[in-house]
C-alpha cells in the first residue's frame, strides 16, 4: 500500500523559478532518465508546458508536467520524484491534482504512454496493462471489388487477434467520390470464440433492409464538421466528429503532425466516445478510447503496395 501524502507537502503551479530543482531530480534518476538529449529536452520543456511542483518547506521534492492534445484529452509528459522520496506518495499527489485540475476544465482523458512489449527494460514492464490481454489489428486493402448501389467498392479485410487466436474477422467496403470524400458502404464481420462465429451483429450493406451509406472522411474536413458515418437502424449507427486539422501523434510507428482528429461516436451506446487520428500518406495512426480512458490502438507497422 501506498504511504498518504506527507502532510508539510504541499502541490502548487510549476513556476520558471523551479526548472533548475526538476533537472537535479531528473539527473538524479539515471535509470528513467539516463539520455542526456532527452533530459535536455525535457528541461525545456518545462519551459512551456503546464505543470505542478510537489514542495516542503520550499524544497521541491517532485514534479509534473503536462501536455494538451485538445480540450477533452491531455497527456502526462513527464513526472519525477526524488529518490529519497520515492514511495510517499508524492507522484500520487500529483497525478491527483493535475486530474483535479484537468477535470474542472472539462478535459476527459489522462493519459500516460510507455513501450510495447518489444523493449525488453523492467521498468517500462512495470508501467504496462497486465500482458497478454493486448490485441493486435491486422488490416489489409485488397484489390478486390464488391458493386454496391451500383458502386465499385474496395474491400478491406480487418482481423483481430489475441494471443494468436481470431477474435473478430471483417470485411469494409468503402468507395472514394469525386470530390475526395471516402464513403462507407457497409461490413460483414463475424466475433469468434475459440474458433466458432458468436456475433455477426453490426454487419450491414447499403440498400440492403433500409441500410444507407455514410462518410468515412470528408474530402474538405472543417473543425466542427459533423457527418454520418453508416446508419443501420439499431445496428450501425455511428457518427463522425472534426476536432482537429493538425493533430500531433507518436506512435510505435513513427511520428506525425499536421493529422486530421476527429471524435467518434454512436446513438446507439452513449457511453461509446474514441479520439481517432488520421495522418497523411498513411491513413488512421492511433485510436484512443475517450470514454474508458485506457483503450489504445496504435500503428505499429505499415506496408504500402504490400499486395
Amino acid at each position: 500500500m501506498r504511504a498518504p501524502t506527507p502532510p508539510d507537502v504541499s502541490v502548487r503551479p510549476l513556476d520558471p523559478q523551479d526548472i533548475p530543482s526538476c533537472e537535479e531530480i531528473l539527473r538524479g534518476l539515471p535509470e528513467w532518465f539516463g539520455i542526456e538529449e532527452a533530459l535536455v529536452q525535457y528541461v525545456r520543456d518545462l519551459e512551456s508546458l503546464p505543470g505542478s511542483v510537489a514542495e516542503e518547506s520550499g524544497d521541491v521534492l517532485g514534479f509534473i508536467a503536462l501536455r494538451h492534445h485538445n480540450p477533452l484529452a491531455s497527456e502526462i509528459h513527464v513526472l519525477a520524484v526524488r529518490r529519497d522520496h520515492h514511495r510517499s506518495g508524492i507522484g500520487m499527489a500529483l497525478v491527483r491534482h493535475a486530474e483535479a485540475e484537468l477535470a474542472s476544465g472539462n478535459v476527459r482523458l489522462l493519459q500516460v504512454k510507455t513501450l510495447g512489449p518489444s523493449n525488453p527494460d523492467p521498468g517500462y514492464r512495470s508501467t504496462r496493462a497486465a500482458e497478454g490481454n493486448e490485441m493486435q489489428v491486422g488490416v489489409t486493402v485488397t484489390s478486390d471489388k464488391r458493386s454496391i448501389l451500383g458502386i465499385s467498392a474496395t474491400v478491406v479485410h480487418d482481423v483481430v487477434t489475441q494471443n494468436g487466436s481470431v477474435k473478430e474477422d471483417t470485411l469494409d467496403w468503402y468507395s472514394q467520390d469525386v470530390d475526395g470524400n471516402i464513403w462507407y458502404l457497409g461490413e460483414d464481420t463475424k466475433e469468434y470464440e475459440n474458433g466458432v462465429v458468436v456475433s455477426t451483429e453490426g454487419s450491414w450493406e447499403a440498400g440492403v433492409d433500409g441500410a444507407q451509406p455514410g462518410i468515412l472522411l470528408p474530402a474538405d474536413p472543417e473543425v466542427g464538421m459533423t457527418y454520418r458515418q453508416e446508419y443501420y437502424a439499431g445496428q450501425a449507427e455511428d457518427r463522425g466528429k472534426v476536432l482537429s486539422l493538425d493533430g500531433h501523434v507518436e506512435v510505435p510507428y513513427g511520428a506525425f503532425n499536421g493529422c486530421l482528429q476527429t471524435e467518434d461516436s454512436t446513438s446507439l451506446n452513449p457511453d461509446v466516445l474514441e479520439h481517432k487520428y488520421y495522418c497523411r500518406d498513411v491513413g488512421p495512426v492511433l485510436t484512443i478510447d475517450v470514454a474508458s480512458g485506457v483503450g489504445r490502438e496504435e500503428l505499429v507497422t505499415f506496408e504500402q503496395n504490400a499486395q
